[in-house]
């Protein structure tokens, strides 16, 4: 439990100095808007940390917003939700700020709720912590995932198959209309041996993977703790 908890306090760290852009970093002369009917989230891209080189950015971007746009319908019972943006589309909707650069600024200047997530990925384990601002920069819901790499290990053995040389016999037949017998010499193949050897065992290690239901999870808990 220790473990995971410092695991989630290392990506709250890292997801508030990854960015230019935090709500200490605001200015105190900016604009404070009403709060909104319908609330709008601005989807930050995520700030990935990968060892070995993350191969999974563009994947873990869509579920993001995908889940983002999924979760709020079931789960939010603050408020209502009236649109979610990526980079693509929030300069469509407010095209007086730069978002990709002082989310906050932006934020705070029109009223739209800012997304930020962190991943984390090594060898052993990968995690993913989401968290939701409201316009004033305060965090209003968050959740985390986890996943540890499995180990398979695999038994091994070496198998000897010997043969006994061949053993010569004797088979007797006596036809009913002869009225001696004859014995005639036969080859008889030997008996095989079998000689089983334990090897040192084989061990597979799977990288851990984020999946779809643990950034489905992570989000449930971010709309599901918001209080406004």
């Amino acid at each position: 439990m220790k473990h995971y908890q410092g695991v989630i306090m290392l990506l709250l760290l890292l997801s508030l100095v990854a960015y230019g852009d935090t709500p200490a970093a605001e200015s105190s002369t900016l604009t404070v808007v009403d709060d909104n009917l319908y609330e709008n989230i601005y989807v930050e891209p995520p700030r990935m940390i990968c060892s070995p080189e993350c191969i999974s950015k563009e994947w873990v971007q869509n579920a993001v917003f995908i889940q983002a746009s999924k979760k709020h319908k079931s789960w939010f019972k603050s408020g209502k939700i009236g649109g979610i943006y990526n980079d693509e589309t929030i300069n469509m909707a407010f095209d007086t700020c730069d978002f990709k650069t002082t989310p906050f600024k932006c934020g705070k200047e029109n009223g739209v709720w800012i997304l930020r997530t962190t991943y984390v990925q090594t060898e052993n384990k990968v995690a993913i912590q989401i968290m939701l601002f409201d316009n004033h920069g305060n965090i209003i819901g968050q959740g985390s995932q986890e996943e540890i790499g499995a180990t398979t290990v695999i038994k091994r053995k070496k198998i000897t198959r010997q043969q006994d040389s061949k053993q010569t016999g004797l088979i007797q037949t006596c036809p009913i209309d002869q009225p001696v017998c004859a014995t005639i010499p036969v080859d008889q193949p030997g008996q095989s041996i079998y000689e089983i050897e334990d090897l040192e065992p084989s061990v597979v290690r799977h990288l851990p993977v984020l999946r779809e239901k643990h950034v489905s999870q992570a989000m449930i808990s971010v709309y599901d703790g918001i209080k406004k």
